[in-house]
């Protein structure tokens, strides 16, 4: 819940939040009841009393599916006093109350141009509204509720572009971050606004929902520092987990709706924001990964690999594609990185050995990714057994992803097609002497999966987002605490 803590600005912002709220429910409930073919709509206006038999009940069913899509997050408004007033209660109760139905749901007899009441003529006559009306009427109706869409929408890109990251009002800032774009999308999916007006709404800019993802991590980082990595509403680096993860559902739609470049832009930021932020957490990082960090995480970064790609795609055939720009930084940087990756060592480390191990993961797999023709290229650089490398990469994914994905869902471990690390690890013990070396290296020393060296088959430890196992809330083994510790909440209802 949103606690505004005597904030006057943070209180005027839940104010507005429940006043916008309040403002759509007639809309709503206007096309809930149009999709479902109950009653009239702004396209029909239907003059006729609803008799006895009404399918009230039915009309609020029907809007059963919209409340349980936001009474499923966490983090709706309160009154602040202990009341049932939040977001979340308001839209389980809708129902056809008096005030709605006097706003003209069930509108008086109104007499047509032959001077006969509609409602003489049948039940079923109807009055067709053009479709630019339409458009003008919906706007007249819901000028306030425009209005105060506009005013919240420039309040979040205000404090984002303030970098506003004040620790004591994280919970707040992440909570309206998350109601922005949750009834952002509410709007844009039921179309509960003018279409003009929802095409132009700022949040869904490409450049700002990137600010928006980078402004969510940072206020994590705010509330938690070195504890992002083990908090539940963590962000992995990776399309996959920005489109379906759980810390960004708010952000589901929205990604989706990209183009390919945005996604790999947006995938960068999400990135670069984690390890700068985790620079500044962890100031003893290695020497060789402080490096890649610099050269990863320069201005002009992308625009420079985008620049190789092309100049490759030009490349005369027979010809090395790099050329002379294999001397680059750039790629001095990736073949580092990928050094790293492929010879881990095999002393066991602590939390910051296990995060900058994974951080190089996610650097290479954003490379392979987006710039596979590149990595393809420096295959011949990569010092023996290069042929590895991309089942190093497949392994990584299965079994990061795996342990993600049971967190989020208890019962994951139990599809088969879901275990595609644990074949590899198989396959190396019988086939593969140095993949198995590696994989033990990273499961034993990196990850430290358990005590046990051939054991990586089993799905225990409990791992979180960044494959740690100790709570973030008692710093116990996670998950052998108790239940209100390892429950996945969303971070905005908990206090740190």
């Amino acid at each position: 819940m949103l606690d505004a803590q005597r904030n006057p600005e943070l209180q005027r912002i839940k104010s507005q939040l429940q006043e916008l709220y309040r403002g759509l429910k007639t809309s709503i409930l206007e096309r809930v009841r149009r999709l479902s073919g109950l009653g009239p709509s702004l396209a029909t206006v239907q003059f006729k009393l609803d008799t006895a038999g009404s399918r009230e009940g039915d009309v609020v069913s029907s809007l059963e599916p919209i409340a349980a899509r936001i009474t499923s997050d966490k983090h709706w408004i309160n009154s602040g006093n202990g009341g049932s007033s939040g977001l979340s209660q308001s839209v389980a109760s809708l129902h056809l109350d008096s005030d709605i139905e006097s706003k003209g749901l069930n509108p008086d007899p109104i007499e047509t141009l032959a001077g006969k009441s509609v409602k003489d003529q049948g039940e079923d006559s109807r009055y067709e509204f053009p479709g630019d009306i339409i458009g003008v009427l919906k706007e007249h109706m819901l000028h306030r509720e425009m209005k105060t869409w506009s005013s919240l929408q420039a309040t979040l890109i205000r404090l984002q572009a303030q970098n506003y990251l004040v620790e004591t009002d994280a919970r707040f800032l992440l909570g309206f971050l998350k109601i922005v774009y949750l009834l952002g999308d509410l709007i844009h999916e039921y179309r509960l606004m003018p279409s003009n007006f929802i095409n132009n709404m700022e949040i869904f800019n490409p450049n700002t929902l990137s600010k928006m993802v980078r402004y969510q991590i940072d206020i994590l980082f705010s509330q938690w520092q070195g504890k992002f990595f083990d908090v539940p509403g963590s962000l992995m680096p990776q399309l996959e987990f920005l489109m379906t993860g759980r810390a960004v559902r708010h952000f589901h739609r929205s990604i989706k709706a990209l183009g390919p470049e945005d996604q790999r832009d947006l995938v960068y930021v999400t990135l670069t924001t984690i390890m700068r932020n985790a620079a500044r957490g962890y100031p003893g990082s290695s020497q060789a990964f402080s490096a890649i960090y610099q050269e990863f995480t320069r201005n002009g970064f992308t625009e420079e690999m985008n620049g190789i790609s092309s100049a490759m795609i030009k490349a005369e055939p027979g010809r090395d594609p790099l050329g002379e720009r294999r001397n680059f930084p750039i790629v001095h940087m990736i073949q580092s990185a990928i050094n790293l990756f492929r010879n881990p060592s095999d002393v066991v480390g602590g939390k910051t050995e296990r995060i900058e191990f994974q951080l190089v993961y996610y650097i290479i797999d954003f490379l392979d990714q987006y710039y596979h023709p590149i990595m393809r290229a420096m295959a011949p650089e990569i010092k023996n057994h290069s042929a590895l490398f991309p089942t190093q990469l497949e392994f990584m994914h299965s079994y990061i992803n795996f342990f993600r994905h049971r967190l989020e869902e208890e019962r994951y471990h139990l599809r088969p097609e879901n275990n595609n690390f644990r074949i590899i690890a198989h396959r190396a013990i019988r086939e593969d002497a140095l993949l198995d070396d590696w994989i033990l290296k990273v499961s034993n020393a990196k990850i430290q999966h358990n005590d046990n060296p051939g054991s990586l088959m089993v799905i225990n430890p409990n791992f979180d987002y960044w494959m740690g196992q100790v709570c973030w809330k008692c710093d116990a083994l996670s998950r052998q605490c108790e239940k209100e510790c390892h429950g996945f909440l969303d971070l905005e209802d908990v206090h740190g």
